[in-house]
């Protein structure tokens, strides 16, 4: 056991440590970060295994098998067993049997992870619950014959409980040039079956039959999903046996809703297979963003206007899924070219120029060099010197460790990015920057920038573009700037300004003060008392169960404007297994019925009160700076 948290790196991220197994058990307040998982020799079934841990992170690993362009003759990456608060972001799975396994364990995230050219799984879930799968890319998966192949797979086959509280958005899941996969599903096995299940925002392109499936779930929402067959294979959305169920927004080539009750069902689309111009698209989308998990946002979704069917009827009985898969019972990168001789250049300088291949070009000691990495997915590291770095085109990686040096790059040279280990600003047409230990300044340009923090008080800035920024650990200031930007505080007592555009602010854990600014935002402060500002505009302001331990305060909640509390991410009345709704009763005194929600108005200022469980004793509490004279209408329940 660790006091806080212990960071496992690689001391040169442009030269990433190589392990070929891990193992972590009865451990909590790990970090893993910018390294290379080799198991092309794979030792055990899973090669990286967290036990009975927690507190455990995963970022910008390179998980691989043989790189044979084979993954049959592969094992499997990570299993988590048994463990709590564990995170994978930011990583790469590829040529693998399974992506990421999770047994018995609480509190999982699985974010921004791109998983291709694998067999079987990416992500697959037996008995762990509170967990969120968001924002990853799976194409090109190459399965073998008798597989039962899925992108994102939960399963009770062995569950020790009941799973509950599951989220899974905005994943992108393509077939590329590979097999034909299912999408996401969520089946039930032992009977026991799932609570509080969400599916949103998450597109399947090509799948196998089953492009959504989710089956005995008490509490379902499955909105704004879009299953695109292609012409050789329908895929549908398919949710049996469940209750309490919202099926709304999405696009099928069908719908099958049988043994269900549902407590919405509208705006659902039924689509045609997509043409080849479409599928062509989508193809050449994944190989621009190869490397990357993907944007749901330049996803290119079939076009044209489809007819809406508001009502589904239940399809003819499915061709019969294939038999799932157990959960396998627990027990590099291709050589870079070598370095070119330099050579003088008039000006001054030493010019380094790299091949048409993927490059790695080092400048040592304290001297002024220009490295030109061609074309490729280059590596470029400079010096102590005034460098200039050149990457050409591919997707390349800069290392910075002088503010002198300088990084130069086209328009449309690929996805690039920059680790900086001093305050940084990113040049011209650089997507993303990692700052490193011994920066504590990240700073975006007019594109679409991903700015990562430390450990350390960072201070990001999105500048112009749809942003992402990410505080990690330490008291952070993140600031978007122009743009529909996404800010995400992590632990500390961050402070987040979303600027101009309709932003998405997400405090995480400690008190957390976040600004929207102009725009329509989304504020989510997460757990510890959090202190929200909307700003200009209808504004909603986001509650989650882990909001329930503190009180929150909103500074200028306006009817006027549109703004909104939403409080449909929890459950109203913990007495039931449903996902129940609040019932707003105004100023009035709680009852003693469970799922109560109420304000008051005293010297000023308005609290807002929900009784969870029938006791008359408010288990969830939000401060509203001056008097209000609240609405049903105010609250999204």
């Amino acid at each position: 056991m660790f006091d806080g948290t212990v960071t496992i790196t690689s001391k040169d991220v442009g030269n990433p440590a190589t392990l070929t197994g891990l193992t972590v058990a009865n451990s909590q307040g790990l970090s893993f970060e910018n390294l290379h998982m080799d198991y092309s020799k794979p030792s055990t079934v899973w090669n990286t295994q967290v036990n009975s841990s927690k507190n455990i992170s995963f970022e910008n690993i390179n998980f691989h098998g043989s790189l044979n362009n084979n993954p049959g003759d592969d094992q499997n990456a990570m299993l988590i067993r048994q463990s709590t608060n564990v995170t994978v972001t930011g990583s790469e799975f590829h040529e693998l049997a399974h992506g990421i396994s999770m047994m018995d364990s609480s509190n999982v995230r699985i974010e921004d992870n791109n998983m291709h050219d694998m067999r079987a799984d990416g992500v697959i879930s037996a008995g762990t619950s509170n967990v969120q799968v968001l924002n990853n890319s799976f194409h090109d998966f190459k399965p073998a014959t008798g597989d039962h192949p899925d992108a994102i797979q939960f399963l009770t086959r062995g569950a020790a409980a009941k799973a509950h509280d599951i989220v899974v958005s905005g994943n992108v899941i393509a077939r590329g040039e590979g097999g034909i996969i299912q999408g996401i599903f969520i089946t039930d096995q032992a009977g026991i079956g799932y609570d509080r299940v969400t599916v949103t925002d998450n597109v399947v392109a090509g799948g196998m039959y089953n492009g959504i499936m989710v089956a005995n779930t008490n509490g379902l929402t499955v909105d704004g999903n879009t299953v695109a067959p292609y012409g050789d294979m329908t895929s549908w959305i398919r949710i049996s046996n469940s209750t309490n169920a919202k099926i709304t927004n999405n696009d099928a080539a069908s719908f099958n809703l049988a043994g269900t009750t549902t407590t919405a069902n509208s705006g659902n689309v039924t689509i045609k297979a997509l043409t080849a111009a479409e599928i062509a698209k989508i193809d050449a989308w994944i190989k621009a963003n190869e490397g990357e998990a993907g944007s749901i946002s330049s996803f290119p979704l079939p076009g044209g206007a489809p007819t809406p069917t508001p009502t589904p009827k239940p399809d003819p009985t499915p061709t019969p899924e294939p038999k799932p898969d157990p959960i396998p019972d627990p027990t590099p990168d291709p050589t870079p070219n070598p370095t070119p001789d330099p050579t003088p250049n008039p000006g001054g300088s030493t010019i380094l120029k790299g091949t048409s291949g993927n490059d790695r070009l080092t400048v040592t000691g304290k001297t002024n060099m220009q490295l030109e990495g061609g074309a490729g997915h280059d590596t470029l590291t400079g010096g102590e010197g005034a460098n200039t770095l050149i990457g050409g085109a591919g997707n390349d990686v800069y290392i910075i460790k002088d503010a002198d040096d300088k990084v130069v790059e086209g328009a449309n040279g690929g996805d690039d990015l920059v680790y900086a280990s001093v305050n940084y600003t990113m040049t011209d047409n650089v997507e993303t920057l990692k700052l490193q230990e011994g920066a504590t300044v990240g700073t975006g340009n007019a594109l679409a920038n991903d700015i990562s923090g430390t450990t350390k008080a960072d201070n990001l800035s999105g500048m112009g573009g749809d942003d992402i920024l990410r505080g990690r650990e330490g008291n952070d200031t993140l600031s978007g700037g122009d743009g529909n930007d996404r800010l995400l505080g992590d632990a500390g007592a961050d402070r987040l300004d979303g600027g101009n555009g309709n932003d998405s602010l997400i405090g995480g854990d400690g008190n957390d003060v976040l600004l929207g600014g102009a725009g329509n935002d989304r504020l989510e402060g997460g757990p510890g008392a959090d202190t929200m500002t909307g700003g200009a505009g209808a504004d909603n302001f986001v509650f989650r169960p882990a909001d329930l331990g503190s009180v929150d305060r909103i500074e200028d909640f306006s009817h006027a404007q549109g703004d909104r509390i939403v409080l449909s991410e929890l459950d109203a009345n913990t007495k039931t297994a449903a996902n129940d709704k609040y019932d707003f009763i105004g100023t009035k005194a709680f009852s003693g019925q469970a799922g109560q929600l109420r304000y008051e108005v005293v010297k000023g200022e308005t609290t807002v009160y929900g009784d969870m469980n029938g006791d008359k004793v408010a288990d969830l509490t939000i401060k509203l700076a001056g008097s209000h004279a609240l609405e049903g209408s105010d609250f999204v329940l």
